[in-house]
């Protein structure tokens, strides 16, 4: 059987199911969106790098990893968990349930990260001399901005539970670089200099005004019952609710940012600037996997819980063989223009080409082997997939604390790339073994998947 019958029939059976034509209308633009924001990323990225020296730099990547660990987790679990309440609440016409919702998960995502935030600069304070040059005013400066950053994730998630994707995604991905990049400019020209607490201020700016306008898109969104209407609370419920969602993301941010955190605590913040540059170039490696989860995530739920398995693995297959073949080749592009891309940040950031290419190898192992993870919460195994990403995190953690002192950016990338690849083994053997589906890109190519005749 010849493969291109195989990927013809697989694209011909999925071009005429109609929940797969709703779900790529719905998700194009947000792809495009993505695509906006991924770009503005990397050239807000590297404008930030040249305007700053290579420890400032390091600075402000350093407290802004430490924001996008924190926020999540302030949160707690809402950011996730408000995607399905908005839905099923509007579905249900609850708009009582909806109001409460909404207005609680965002007093306690105020009010979590406030605390965090808070305590945070205390302790950095009391322990001033152990951090490296600039960080503890930086954190300071960064810590006010952690309660608008929390309350941006939670906008994010209601929108996206209204359905609204590209208003969720705009304020965040779009907005937000732009208004950073003209900020940075601007103290830039006045004054002539740019250094990592002025840039947080920015920050904080242009987070607040995120906030507004998804704030204003929200109300806007909302149907007109909801103003109208009393807030009815389930506070516990809902906590129980957002509990699995929180572990999961928790451990999956701690997983993407432990290793900047650890680089400037054990290291210097330089080497954090450094690292912080390569990992922002191997992030576009994610990219086709993190567009095509959105995509084929409804669609795995309704495939499992309906007995549709075989439907189910030649929409895992097709989706798992297109992301790797879209990786091997930004991959391959950035092994070899790697060197190159650094230098757009600047001289200094070169060194970190090694780095660079151990997350490209780690990074397409994750792609080869499928959305496992995706794979696990969508059919109802969270609590496995959320003990899987705690103890890959721990894993990280551990491979962080030995490598990091004596091998730097190298040891930190060898640890990212040893701890993505150890736990998408797990789960995808899992997927293979307990649930009898193969997730990994390889699936294509194995017949007993298709009934489909060579002529």
């Amino acid at each position: 059987m010849k493969l291109k019958n195989r990927v013809q029939a697989i694209v011909s059976e999925l071009a005429g199911d109609r929940l797969a034509k709703g779900l790529f209308r719905v998700a194009s633009g947000s792809f495009l969106v993505k695509v906006a924001g991924a770009g503005l990323g990397f050239g807000t990225e590297v404008l930030l790098a040249r305007l700053l020296s290579v420890n400032e730099y390091g600075v402000y990547v350093y407290v802004w990893t430490w924001l996008s660990v924190l926020a999540l987790p302030c949160t707690v679990g809402f950011k996730g968990s408000l995607v399905r309440f908005v839905s099923q609440f509007r579905s249900e016409k609850r708009w009582d349930k909806l109001k409460g919702v909404l207005r609680w998960s965002a007093q306690l995502a105020f009010g979590v990260s406030f605390v965090a935030g808070g305590t945070l600069s205390a302790v950095l304070f009391l322990y001033f001399d152990g951090q490296p040059s600039g960080i503890a005013e930086g954190m300071a400066v960064g810590m006010l901005a952690l309660p608008v950053l929390s309350l941006n994730l939670i906008q994010k998630g209601a929108l996206q539970g209204l359905k609204k994707v590209i208003r969720a995604d705009v304020p965040y991905l779009v907005l937000r670089r732009v208004l950073l990049a003209a900020v940075a400019l601007a103290i830039y020209w006045k004054w002539g200099q740019l250094n990592a607490v002025d840039l947080l201020v920015g920050v904080a700016f242009t987070l607040l005004i995120t906030f507004v306008l998804a704030s204003y898109w929200l109300w806007t969104s909302l149907p007109i019952e909801v103003r109208e209407t009393a807030p009815e609370y389930r506070k516990k419920h809902w906590i129980q609710v957002s509990f699995p969602f929180l572990l999961i993301s928790g451990a999956a941010i701690i997983q993407g940012k432990t290793d900047i955190i650890m680089l400037g605590s054990l290291g210097t913040a330089g080497a954090a600037g450094i690292y912080g540059a390569a990992t922002r170039i191997t992030a576009l490696i994610s990219f086709g996997l993190n567009a095509t989860n959105m995509i084929v995530a409804p669609s795995i739920s309704e495939y499992y819980n309906t007995g549709q398995t075989e439907k189910l693995q030649r929409l895992i297959a097709f989706a798992s063989s297109g992301v790797f073949l879209f990786t091997i080749l930004i991959s391959a592009g950035l092994v070899i223009f790697g060197d190159a891309l650094l230098l757009l940040f600047g001289g200094e950031f070169t060194v970190g080409y090694a780095a660079l290419v151990i997350l490209v190898v780690g990074k397409t192992a994750n792609a080869l082997l499928g959305p496992v993870g995706y794979l696990m919460t969508m059919t109802g195994r969270q609590w496995l997939a959320s003990k899987v990403f705690a103890v890959g995190a721990v894993l990280n953690i551990v491979l962080y604390a030995v490598l990091i002192p004596p091998f730097g950016v190298v040891g930190a990338a060898c640890a990212t790339a040893t701890s993505i690849t150890g736990w998408n083994v797990f789960l995808a053997y899992y997927a293979w073994k307990g649930m009898g589906v193969n997730p990994t890109a390889g699936a294509i190519l194995d017949s007993k998947y298709w009934r489909i005749n060579d002529e």
